[in-house]
Protein backbone atom coordinates (compact mmCIF):
# COMPACT_ATOMS: atom_id res chain seq x y z
CA UNK A 1 0.00 0.00 0.00
CA UNK A 2 1.21 3.47 -0.82
CA UNK A 3 0.36 6.20 0.78
CA UNK A 4 0.68 9.20 -1.72
CA UNK A 5 -0.28 13.37 -0.59
CA UNK A 6 -1.55 15.34 -3.39
CA UNK A 7 -0.22 19.31 -2.66
CA UNK A 8 -2.14 22.22 -3.83
CA UNK A 9 -2.68 25.77 -2.45
CA UNK A 10 -6.13 25.84 -2.94
CA UNK A 11 -8.82 23.16 -2.81
CA UNK A 12 -9.75 23.60 -6.30
CA UNK A 13 -6.52 22.43 -7.35
CA UNK A 14 -5.93 19.93 -5.52
CA UNK A 15 -9.50 18.47 -6.67
CA UNK A 16 -8.89 18.96 -9.89
CA UNK A 17 -5.24 16.92 -9.99
CA UNK A 18 -6.87 13.96 -7.67
CA UNK A 19 -9.58 13.36 -10.84
CA UNK A 20 -6.78 13.60 -12.80
CA UNK A 21 -4.78 11.20 -10.86
CA UNK A 22 -7.99 8.67 -10.32
CA UNK A 23 -8.43 8.98 -13.94
CA UNK A 24 -5.03 7.81 -14.54
CA UNK A 25 -5.76 5.04 -12.24
CA UNK A 26 -8.67 3.90 -13.74
CA UNK A 27 -7.24 3.63 -17.07
CA UNK A 28 -4.28 1.32 -15.77
CA UNK A 29 -6.59 -1.28 -14.71
CA UNK A 30 -8.53 -1.13 -18.09
CA UNK A 31 -4.58 -2.22 -19.47
CA UNK A 32 -4.33 -5.39 -16.86
CA UNK A 33 -4.56 -5.86 -13.51
CA UNK A 34 -2.00 -4.17 -10.71
CA UNK A 35 -2.34 -5.05 -7.10
CA UNK A 36 -0.56 -2.21 -5.67
CA UNK A 37 -2.97 0.01 -3.51
CA UNK A 38 -2.35 4.04 -3.74
CA UNK A 39 -4.45 6.13 -1.23
CA UNK A 40 -4.23 9.96 -2.15
CA UNK A 41 -5.06 12.37 0.51
CA UNK A 42 -4.93 16.15 -0.54
CA UNK A 43 -3.25 18.55 1.96
CA UNK A 44 -2.51 22.09 1.57
CA UNK A 45 1.57 22.75 2.08
CA UNK A 46 0.82 24.61 5.74
CA UNK A 47 -0.81 21.04 6.79
CA UNK A 48 2.17 19.12 5.60
CA UNK A 49 3.78 19.41 9.48
CA UNK A 50 0.16 17.69 11.10
CA UNK A 51 0.74 14.77 9.11
CA UNK A 52 2.74 11.78 9.03
CA UNK A 53 5.08 11.18 6.25
CA UNK A 54 3.94 9.75 3.24
CA UNK A 55 5.83 7.07 0.79
CA UNK A 56 5.17 10.19 -2.06
CA UNK A 57 4.62 13.42 -1.94
CA UNK A 58 2.27 14.47 -5.68
CA UNK A 59 2.42 18.46 -6.15
CA UNK A 60 -0.07 20.44 -8.29
CA UNK A 61 0.47 22.48 -11.57
CA UNK A 62 -0.99 25.51 -9.80
CA UNK A 63 1.83 25.49 -7.20
CA UNK A 64 4.38 25.21 -9.50
CA UNK A 65 2.87 28.12 -11.59
CA UNK A 66 2.77 30.42 -8.48
CA UNK A 67 6.18 30.12 -6.63
CA UNK A 68 9.25 27.52 -7.43
CA UNK A 69 10.92 28.39 -4.23
CA UNK A 70 7.85 26.83 -2.55
CA UNK A 71 9.06 23.36 -3.57
CA UNK A 72 12.21 23.77 -1.87
CA UNK A 73 10.09 24.44 1.47
CA UNK A 74 8.23 21.55 0.84
CA UNK A 75 11.29 19.50 0.85
CA UNK A 76 12.64 21.27 4.05
CA UNK A 77 10.00 19.53 5.50
CA UNK A 78 9.69 16.27 4.32
CA UNK A 79 13.39 15.50 2.90
CA UNK A 80 13.25 11.40 2.92
CA UNK A 81 9.72 11.65 0.65
CA UNK A 82 10.28 11.77 -3.28
CA UNK A 83 8.75 14.79 -4.87
CA UNK A 84 6.74 13.99 -8.20
CA UNK A 85 5.57 17.40 -9.57
CA UNK A 86 2.62 18.21 -12.53
CA UNK A 87 4.84 20.34 -14.97
CA UNK A 88 2.65 23.05 -16.39
CA UNK A 89 2.98 22.89 -20.25
CA UNK A 90 4.17 26.70 -20.39
CA UNK A 91 6.77 25.13 -18.15
CA UNK A 92 8.54 22.33 -19.90
CA UNK A 93 11.67 23.82 -20.39
CA UNK A 94 14.89 22.86 -19.47
CA UNK A 95 16.25 25.68 -17.43
CA UNK A 96 12.79 25.06 -15.75
CA UNK A 97 13.15 21.18 -14.74
CA UNK A 98 17.17 22.17 -13.66
CA UNK A 99 16.04 24.63 -11.31
CA UNK A 100 13.49 22.03 -9.92
CA UNK A 101 16.00 19.43 -9.46
CA UNK A 102 17.65 21.31 -7.46
CA UNK A 103 15.19 22.10 -5.35
CA UNK A 104 14.55 18.23 -4.95
CA UNK A 105 12.15 17.26 -6.82
CA UNK A 106 12.92 13.69 -8.54
CA UNK A 107 9.96 13.54 -11.39
CA UNK A 108 7.73 14.85 -13.46
CA UNK A 109 4.31 14.48 -15.15
CA UNK A 110 3.99 16.37 -18.23
CA UNK A 111 1.08 16.55 -20.61
CA UNK A 112 2.90 14.20 -22.96
CA UNK A 113 3.19 11.34 -20.04
CA UNK A 114 0.54 8.23 -20.65
CA UNK A 115 -1.45 7.31 -17.53
CA UNK A 116 0.93 3.90 -17.69
CA UNK A 117 4.04 6.21 -17.43
CA UNK A 118 2.26 7.85 -14.63
CA UNK A 119 1.43 5.03 -12.61
CA UNK A 120 5.06 3.49 -13.39
CA UNK A 121 6.44 6.65 -11.75
CA UNK A 122 4.58 6.68 -8.66
CA UNK A 123 5.10 3.06 -8.35
CA UNK A 124 8.86 2.89 -8.73
CA UNK A 125 9.25 6.22 -6.65
CA UNK A 126 7.09 5.24 -3.63
CA UNK A 127 8.55 1.36 -3.72
CA UNK A 128 12.21 2.79 -3.61
CA UNK A 129 11.33 4.39 -0.54
CA UNK A 130 8.52 2.46 0.99
CA UNK A 131 10.03 1.96 4.74
CA UNK A 132 10.91 -1.38 5.81
CA UNK A 133 8.77 -4.14 6.81
CA UNK A 134 8.68 -5.21 9.93
CA UNK A 135 7.62 -8.46 9.74
CA UNK A 136 7.91 -11.92 7.56
CA UNK A 137 5.19 -13.08 5.06
CA UNK A 138 5.77 -16.99 4.45
CA UNK A 139 3.27 -18.93 2.40
CA UNK A 140 2.44 -22.66 2.95
CA UNK A 141 1.95 -24.53 -0.10
CA UNK A 142 0.94 -28.01 -0.66
CA UNK A 143 1.77 -30.28 -3.36
CA UNK A 144 -1.59 -31.44 -3.38
CA UNK A 145 -4.72 -32.12 -1.04
CA UNK A 146 -3.65 -33.91 2.15
CA UNK A 147 -0.02 -33.97 2.40
CA UNK A 148 -0.27 -31.43 5.68
CA UNK A 149 0.30 -27.95 4.64
CA UNK A 150 -2.38 -26.95 6.81
CA UNK A 151 -1.05 -29.52 9.60
CA UNK A 152 2.63 -27.55 9.42
CA UNK A 153 1.07 -24.19 9.01
CA UNK A 154 -0.52 -24.45 13.01
CA UNK A 155 2.34 -26.18 14.20
CA UNK A 156 5.36 -23.80 12.80
CA UNK A 157 3.00 -21.02 14.40
CA UNK A 158 3.16 -22.85 17.88
CA UNK A 159 7.49 -22.97 17.79
CA UNK A 160 7.14 -19.38 16.55
CA UNK A 161 5.06 -18.32 19.68
CA UNK A 162 7.44 -20.21 21.54
CA UNK A 163 10.07 -18.63 20.39
CA UNK A 164 8.68 -15.04 21.56
CA UNK A 165 7.51 -14.33 18.18
CA UNK A 166 4.48 -12.13 17.58
CA UNK A 167 2.72 -14.34 14.41
CA UNK A 168 -0.50 -14.86 12.87
CA UNK A 169 -1.86 -17.18 10.39
CA UNK A 170 -4.65 -16.46 7.59
CA UNK A 171 -6.57 -19.45 6.54
CA UNK A 172 -8.04 -18.58 2.85
CA UNK A 173 -10.31 -22.12 2.39
CA UNK A 174 -13.20 -20.49 2.46
CA UNK A 175 -14.65 -23.88 1.66
CA UNK A 176 -14.23 -25.81 5.00
CA UNK A 177 -12.52 -23.30 6.89
CA UNK A 178 -10.17 -26.25 8.25
CA UNK A 179 -6.94 -23.99 10.35
CA UNK A 180 -10.02 -22.01 11.61
CA UNK A 181 -11.96 -25.13 12.51
CA UNK A 182 -8.90 -26.99 13.62
CA UNK A 183 -7.43 -24.06 15.67
CA UNK A 184 -11.14 -23.24 17.39
CA UNK A 185 -10.66 -19.84 16.38
CA UNK A 186 -14.20 -18.11 15.87
CA UNK A 187 -16.06 -17.30 13.73
CA UNK A 188 -15.20 -19.57 10.82
CA UNK A 189 -17.11 -17.17 8.86
CA UNK A 190 -15.47 -13.86 8.94
CA UNK A 191 -17.64 -10.95 8.55
CA UNK A 192 -15.85 -8.07 9.12
CA UNK A 193 -13.44 -9.37 6.55
CA UNK A 194 -15.86 -9.73 4.08
CA UNK A 195 -17.30 -6.12 4.86
CA UNK A 196 -13.49 -5.02 3.72
CA UNK A 197 -13.07 -6.88 1.01
CA UNK A 198 -16.28 -5.64 -0.53
CA UNK A 199 -15.35 -1.77 0.18
CA UNK A 200 -18.14 -1.41 2.88
CA UNK A 201 -15.44 -0.37 5.01
CA UNK A 202 -12.02 1.16 4.99
CA UNK A 203 -9.12 -0.46 5.06
CA UNK A 204 -6.81 0.42 8.02
CA UNK A 205 -5.05 -0.85 11.14
CA UNK A 206 -7.72 -0.63 13.24
CA UNK A 207 -10.64 -2.53 10.98
CA UNK A 208 -8.12 -5.10 10.17
CA UNK A 209 -6.90 -5.94 13.95
CA UNK A 210 -10.78 -6.32 13.77
CA UNK A 211 -10.44 -9.47 12.19
CA UNK A 212 -8.62 -11.40 13.91
CA UNK A 213 -9.29 -13.82 16.42
CA UNK A 214 -7.24 -15.18 19.43
CA UNK A 215 -6.06 -18.79 19.34
CA UNK A 216 -5.46 -19.08 23.06
CA UNK A 217 -6.45 -17.00 25.78
CA UNK A 218 -3.58 -16.60 28.09
CA UNK A 219 -1.12 -16.02 24.95
CA UNK A 220 -1.53 -12.56 23.44
CA UNK A 221 1.58 -13.52 20.33
CA UNK A 222 -1.18 -15.93 18.54
CA UNK A 223 -4.12 -15.11 16.27
CA UNK A 224 -5.98 -16.07 12.99
CA UNK A 225 -7.59 -14.10 10.65
CA UNK A 226 -10.46 -16.74 9.54
CA UNK A 227 -11.73 -16.90 5.89
CA UNK A 228 -14.44 -14.99 4.77
CA UNK A 229 -17.68 -15.82 3.31
CA UNK A 230 -17.42 -15.21 -0.40
CA UNK A 231 -15.07 -16.76 -3.11
CA UNK A 232 -11.45 -15.00 -2.79
CA UNK A 233 -10.63 -16.73 -6.14
CA UNK A 234 -13.93 -15.62 -8.06
CA UNK A 235 -13.86 -12.16 -6.28
CA UNK A 236 -10.42 -11.57 -6.93
CA UNK A 237 -10.94 -12.94 -10.97
CA UNK A 238 -13.58 -10.19 -11.28
CA UNK A 239 -12.41 -7.36 -9.66
CA UNK A 240 -8.96 -5.99 -9.45
CA UNK A 241 -10.02 -3.52 -6.73
CA UNK A 242 -10.80 -6.50 -4.28
CA UNK A 243 -7.46 -8.09 -5.10
CA UNK A 244 -5.30 -4.88 -4.15
CA UNK A 245 -7.80 -4.58 -0.84
CA UNK A 246 -6.78 -8.26 0.10
CA UNK A 247 -3.20 -7.58 -0.44
CA UNK A 248 -3.86 -4.13 1.70
CA UNK A 249 -4.85 -5.70 4.58
CA UNK A 250 -2.06 -8.74 4.58
CA UNK A 251 0.50 -5.77 4.17
CA UNK A 252 -0.93 -3.98 7.47
CA UNK A 253 -0.99 -7.67 9.47
CA UNK A 254 2.61 -8.03 8.11
CA UNK A 255 3.74 -4.74 9.75
CA UNK A 256 1.84 -5.03 12.36
CA UNK A 257 3.45 -8.79 13.58
CA UNK A 258 6.61 -10.54 13.14
CA UNK A 259 5.55 -13.83 11.01
CA UNK A 260 2.91 -14.02 9.01
CA UNK A 261 1.80 -17.37 7.56
CA UNK A 262 -0.65 -17.88 4.83
CA UNK A 263 -2.11 -21.58 4.02
CA UNK A 264 -2.41 -21.31 0.40
CA UNK A 265 -3.33 -25.88 0.60
CA UNK A 266 -6.57 -24.83 -0.70
CA UNK A 267 -5.58 -21.62 -3.00
CA UNK A 268 -4.93 -21.35 -6.73
CA UNK A 269 -4.87 -19.21 -9.54
CA UNK A 270 -4.94 -15.38 -8.80
CA UNK A 271 -4.99 -14.99 -4.84
CA UNK A 272 -1.88 -17.60 -5.16
CA UNK A 273 0.01 -15.41 -7.79
CA UNK A 274 -0.62 -12.53 -6.41
CA UNK A 275 0.78 -13.34 -2.75
CA UNK A 276 3.70 -15.09 -4.68
CA UNK A 277 4.60 -11.05 -5.70
CA UNK A 278 4.81 -9.91 -1.76
CA UNK A 279 6.02 -13.20 -0.06
CA UNK A 280 9.07 -13.32 1.93
CA UNK A 281 9.52 -17.18 2.44
CA UNK A 282 7.57 -20.18 0.61
CA UNK A 283 7.08 -23.47 2.37
CA UNK A 284 6.48 -26.50 -0.07
CA UNK A 285 4.79 -29.92 1.79
CA UNK A 286 5.05 -33.19 0.70
CA UNK A 287 4.46 -36.89 2.24
CA UNK A 288 5.89 -39.74 2.05
CA UNK A 289 3.25 -41.18 -0.30
CA UNK A 290 4.63 -42.04 -3.74
CA UNK A 291 1.07 -40.57 -5.41
CA UNK A 292 2.90 -37.38 -4.41
CA UNK A 293 5.55 -36.86 -5.70
CA UNK A 294 4.92 -35.87 -9.43
CA UNK A 295 2.59 -32.80 -8.25
CA UNK A 296 5.77 -31.90 -5.61
CA UNK A 297 8.10 -32.15 -8.69
CA UNK A 298 6.00 -30.37 -10.90
CA UNK A 299 5.55 -27.19 -8.25
CA UNK A 300 8.54 -27.39 -6.90
CA UNK A 301 9.45 -26.29 -10.50
CA UNK A 302 6.49 -23.94 -11.05
CA UNK A 303 7.29 -21.74 -8.11
CA UNK A 304 11.72 -21.69 -8.77
CA UNK A 305 10.63 -20.01 -12.21
CA UNK A 306 7.78 -17.52 -10.58
CA UNK A 307 9.90 -16.31 -7.56
CA UNK A 308 12.50 -13.61 -7.46
CA UNK A 309 16.02 -15.19 -6.32
CA UNK A 310 16.06 -13.93 -3.49
CA UNK A 311 12.97 -15.68 -2.27
CA UNK A 312 13.88 -18.88 -0.76
CA UNK A 313 11.98 -22.26 -1.09
CA UNK A 314 11.71 -24.74 1.76
CA UNK A 315 11.10 -28.28 0.89
CA UNK A 316 9.34 -30.07 3.69
CA UNK A 317 9.13 -33.97 3.92
CA UNK A 318 6.02 -34.27 5.80
CA UNK A 319 6.10 -38.27 6.81
CA UNK A 320 2.63 -38.72 7.71
CA UNK A 321 2.16 -42.26 6.89
CA UNK A 322 3.95 -45.00 8.92
CA UNK A 323 4.11 -47.48 5.85
CA UNK A 324 5.06 -44.90 3.48
CA UNK A 325 8.44 -44.29 2.17
CA UNK A 326 11.62 -43.72 4.21
CA UNK A 327 12.77 -39.90 3.99
CA UNK A 328 16.37 -40.38 2.96
CA UNK A 329 14.87 -42.48 -0.22
CA UNK A 330 12.28 -39.87 -0.93
CA UNK A 331 14.45 -37.18 -0.74
CA UNK A 332 16.80 -38.86 -3.08
CA UNK A 333 14.76 -39.63 -5.50
CA UNK A 334 12.63 -36.08 -5.86
CA UNK A 335 15.84 -34.33 -5.63
CA UNK A 336 17.07 -36.04 -9.41
CA UNK A 337 14.25 -33.74 -10.99
CA UNK A 338 14.54 -30.69 -8.51
CA UNK A 339 15.80 -27.44 -9.66
CA UNK A 340 19.18 -27.20 -9.07
CA UNK A 341 19.36 -23.84 -7.22
CA UNK A 342 16.86 -22.33 -4.87
CA UNK A 343 15.67 -24.80 -2.98
CA UNK A 344 16.18 -26.26 0.56
CA UNK A 345 15.49 -29.53 2.39
CA UNK A 346 14.80 -28.62 6.38
CA UNK A 347 17.44 -30.81 7.92
CA UNK A 348 15.10 -33.89 9.81
CA UNK A 349 12.00 -34.72 8.40
CA UNK A 350 8.39 -34.55 10.37
CA UNK A 351 8.29 -37.57 11.31
CA UNK A 352 4.79 -39.36 12.37
CA UNK A 353 3.12 -39.57 15.55
CA UNK A 354 0.15 -41.16 16.40
CA UNK A 355 -1.01 -38.97 18.98
CA UNK A 356 -0.20 -35.57 17.16
CA UNK A 357 -2.69 -36.79 14.70
CA UNK A 358 -5.15 -36.44 16.97
CA UNK A 359 -4.34 -31.90 16.80
CA UNK A 360 -7.62 -31.27 14.61
CA UNK A 361 -10.33 -29.65 16.67
CA UNK A 362 -8.22 -30.23 19.78
CA UNK A 363 -7.22 -26.06 19.84
CA UNK A 364 -4.17 -27.87 20.31
CA UNK A 365 -0.70 -28.47 17.15
CA UNK A 366 1.10 -31.47 15.88
CA UNK A 367 4.09 -29.79 18.29
CA UNK A 368 2.70 -30.19 21.73
CA UNK A 369 0.73 -33.33 21.04
CA UNK A 370 3.72 -35.12 19.77
CA UNK A 371 6.85 -37.19 20.67
CA UNK A 372 10.54 -35.52 19.84
CA UNK A 373 11.04 -37.41 16.56
CA UNK A 374 8.22 -34.74 15.31
CA UNK A 375 8.90 -31.85 17.23
CA UNK A 376 12.50 -32.23 15.95
CA UNK A 377 10.86 -31.65 12.45
CA UNK A 378 9.22 -28.69 13.19
CA UNK A 379 12.31 -26.66 14.67
CA UNK A 380 14.21 -27.67 11.82
CA UNK A 381 11.44 -25.78 9.66
CA UNK A 382 11.60 -22.82 12.05
CA UNK A 383 15.09 -22.56 11.86
CA UNK A 384 14.67 -22.21 8.14
CA UNK A 385 12.53 -19.00 8.80
CA UNK A 386 14.96 -16.90 10.26
CA UNK A 387 18.25 -16.15 12.27
CA UNK A 388 17.17 -18.76 14.91
CA UNK A 389 20.43 -20.61 14.80
CA UNK A 390 23.23 -18.05 16.51
CA UNK A 391 19.87 -17.94 19.36
CA UNK A 392 19.88 -21.71 19.46
CA UNK A 393 23.59 -21.88 19.76
CA UNK A 394 23.55 -19.10 22.44
CA UNK A 395 20.85 -20.67 23.98
CA UNK A 396 22.81 -24.15 24.25
CA UNK A 397 26.39 -22.37 25.38
CA UNK A 398 23.76 -20.60 28.10
CA UNK A 399 22.59 -24.52 29.18
CA UNK A 400 25.91 -25.83 29.03
CA UNK A 401 27.47 -23.06 30.72
CA UNK A 402 24.72 -23.71 33.93
CA UNK A 403 25.57 -27.30 33.82
CA UNK A 404 29.05 -26.66 34.32
CA UNK A 405 27.86 -23.94 36.94
CA UNK A 406 25.67 -27.22 38.55
CA UNK A 407 28.65 -29.68 38.68
CA UNK A 408 31.42 -27.02 40.36
CA UNK A 409 28.75 -26.60 42.79
CA UNK A 410 28.16 -30.14 43.71
CA UNK A 411 31.87 -30.58 43.73
CA UNK A 412 32.14 -27.48 46.08
CA UNK A 413 29.51 -28.97 48.11
CA UNK A 414 31.70 -32.77 48.27
CA UNK A 415 34.80 -31.38 48.83
CA UNK A 416 33.34 -29.26 51.56
CA UNK A 417 31.76 -32.19 53.42
CA UNK A 418 34.94 -34.30 52.88
CA UNK A 419 36.56 -31.28 54.45
CA UNK A 420 34.26 -31.02 57.40
CA UNK A 421 34.33 -34.84 58.21
CA UNK A 422 38.28 -34.53 57.72
CA UNK A 423 38.25 -31.72 60.26
CA UNK A 424 35.66 -33.52 62.68
CA UNK A 425 37.68 -36.84 62.93
CA UNK A 426 41.20 -34.17 63.50
CA UNK A 427 39.23 -32.58 66.21
CA UNK A 428 37.92 -35.63 67.55
CA UNK A 429 41.09 -37.00 67.88
CA UNK A 430 42.89 -33.89 69.43
CA UNK A 431 39.89 -33.92 72.01
CA UNK A 432 41.15 -37.41 72.94
CA UNK A 433 44.56 -36.80 73.33
CA UNK A 434 46.01 -34.58 76.52
CA UNK A 435 46.44 -31.05 76.40
CA UNK A 436 50.62 -30.62 76.46
CA UNK A 437 52.45 -28.79 78.94
CA UNK A 438 53.39 -26.34 76.83
CA UNK A 439 50.10 -24.94 76.79
CA UNK A 440 49.96 -25.34 80.59
CA UNK A 441 52.67 -23.23 81.36
CA UNK A 442 51.86 -20.36 78.72
CA UNK A 443 48.17 -19.81 80.77
CA UNK A 444 50.71 -20.42 84.02
CA UNK A 445 48.96 -23.29 84.91
CA UNK A 446 51.86 -25.70 85.90
CA UNK A 447 51.28 -29.61 86.33
CA UNK A 448 51.23 -31.18 89.75
CA UNK A 449 52.49 -34.49 90.35
CA UNK A 450 49.06 -35.60 90.57
CA UNK A 451 48.29 -34.46 87.27
CA UNK A 452 51.65 -35.86 85.57
CA UNK A 453 50.77 -39.51 87.09
CA UNK A 454 47.73 -38.65 84.57
CA UNK A 455 49.13 -38.18 81.39
CA UNK A 456 50.58 -41.34 79.22
CA UNK A 457 54.12 -41.98 79.28
CA UNK A 458 54.76 -40.64 75.71
CA UNK A 459 52.87 -37.74 75.57
CA UNK A 460 54.78 -36.15 78.48
CA UNK A 461 58.15 -37.15 77.11
CA UNK A 462 56.46 -35.51 73.84
CA UNK A 463 55.03 -32.80 75.46
CA UNK A 464 58.60 -31.91 77.74
CA UNK A 465 60.60 -32.14 74.27
CA UNK A 466 58.20 -30.05 72.57
CA UNK A 467 58.50 -27.39 75.24
CA UNK A 468 62.26 -27.45 75.65
CA UNK A 469 63.18 -26.34 72.05
CA UNK A 470 60.35 -24.02 72.44
CA UNK A 471 61.96 -22.56 75.10
CA UNK A 472 64.99 -22.55 73.37
CA UNK A 473 63.56 -20.62 70.10
CA UNK A 474 63.28 -17.66 72.76
CA UNK A 475 66.34 -17.56 74.22
CA UNK A 476 66.21 -19.07 77.56
CA UNK A 477 69.72 -19.97 77.52
CA UNK A 478 68.91 -21.99 80.66
CA UNK A 479 68.08 -24.56 78.50
CA UNK A 480 71.64 -24.79 77.16
CA UNK A 481 73.84 -24.18 79.79
CA UNK A 482 74.96 -26.84 82.23
CA UNK A 483 75.65 -25.18 85.48
CA UNK A 484 77.69 -27.68 87.02
CA UNK A 485 79.70 -27.89 83.87
CA UNK A 486 79.32 -24.76 81.33
CA UNK A 487 81.75 -26.51 78.98
CA UNK A 488 79.41 -29.79 78.17
CA UNK A 489 76.15 -28.83 76.91
CA UNK A 490 73.06 -30.49 78.30
CA UNK A 491 71.66 -33.57 76.07
CA UNK A 492 68.13 -33.85 75.24
CA UNK A 493 67.09 -35.84 78.38
CA UNK A 494 68.52 -32.63 80.15
CA UNK A 495 67.16 -30.43 78.93
CA UNK A 496 63.72 -31.41 79.17
CA UNK A 497 64.36 -31.82 82.57
CA UNK A 498 65.37 -28.63 83.39
CA UNK A 499 62.35 -27.19 81.00
CA UNK A 500 59.57 -28.91 83.64
CA UNK A 501 61.65 -27.95 86.62
CA UNK A 502 61.14 -24.26 84.82
CA UNK A 503 58.01 -24.45 83.82
CA UNK A 504 56.69 -25.59 87.65
CA UNK A 505 58.19 -22.79 88.69
CA UNK A 506 55.58 -21.23 90.69
CA UNK A 507 54.67 -24.57 91.93
CA UNK A 508 57.31 -26.59 92.02
CA UNK A 509 57.45 -30.33 91.73
CA UNK A 510 60.52 -32.66 90.98
CA UNK A 511 60.26 -36.03 88.95
CA UNK A 512 62.72 -37.16 91.70
CA UNK A 513 61.59 -39.91 94.15
CA UNK A 514 63.52 -41.50 96.96
CA UNK A 515 63.41 -44.97 97.21
CA UNK A 516 62.18 -45.49 100.89
CA UNK A 517 59.44 -43.21 99.02
CA UNK A 518 59.59 -40.23 100.64
CA UNK A 519 59.68 -37.16 98.21
CA UNK A 520 61.59 -34.17 98.63
CA UNK A 521 58.66 -32.09 98.45
CA UNK A 522 57.84 -30.45 101.73
CA UNK A 523 55.32 -32.97 103.83
CA UNK A 524 52.64 -31.39 105.41
CA UNK A 525 51.81 -31.99 108.88
CA UNK A 526 49.76 -34.92 109.59
CA UNK A 527 49.50 -35.94 105.91
CA UNK A 528 51.31 -39.09 104.58
CA UNK A 529 53.91 -38.69 101.82
CA UNK A 530 53.38 -39.31 98.50
CA UNK A 531 53.67 -43.02 97.17
CA UNK A 532 56.66 -43.76 94.92
CA UNK A 533 55.78 -43.80 91.11
CA UNK A 534 57.90 -45.24 88.32
CA UNK A 535 57.02 -44.51 84.51
CA UNK A 536 57.32 -47.94 82.29
CA UNK A 537 58.05 -45.41 79.02
CA UNK A 538 61.07 -44.63 78.77
CA UNK A 539 60.91 -40.71 81.37
CA UNK A 540 63.25 -39.07 82.81
CA UNK A 541 64.32 -39.82 86.42
CA UNK A 542 66.69 -38.53 89.13
CA UNK A 543 68.69 -42.01 88.35
CA UNK A 544 68.07 -41.45 84.25
CA UNK A 545 66.05 -44.21 82.18
CA UNK A 546 63.76 -46.58 83.85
Amino acid sequence: MIEAWVIGDSASSRNKFLTYLQEVLTEADKEGNYTTVINFKPLSPDEIRFNAAPHLCLISADTVLQDLVRISKIKAELPNVPLLVQLPKELEKVAIIEQLARFGVEGFITSNTTPTEVLAKIILLAKGREREKSGKLILVIGAKGGVGATTITAAVCEKLVEKGKKTVAIDLNCRSQDLSRFLQVRPYLNENFQLLLEGSKPVNKEHVLECIGKVWEDEENFWVLTPPALNLENSMRNSSKTLRIFLSIVEILDKEFDYTLIDLSHQYGVVKNALLKVADQVILVTNNDPASSYAFISEANELRKELPVSVPITLVDNCCFPDGLESSLLRSELETAMPEEGVEWIKFPVLYNKAGAKWAGSSSTLYSLSSKGTVKGIEAVVNELGDFEEENLVSQKESGLSVIKEVKRSLASKVKSLVASRDGKRVGEQKSRPQPIADYSAQHKPLSNKELLELPSASLLSAVVNESKALEKTGNKELIVNASNPAQPLNEHQRAKKAVSLSAKPEPFYLETSRNGTSNEEVKDNQEPEEEFLISSPVITSQGRS
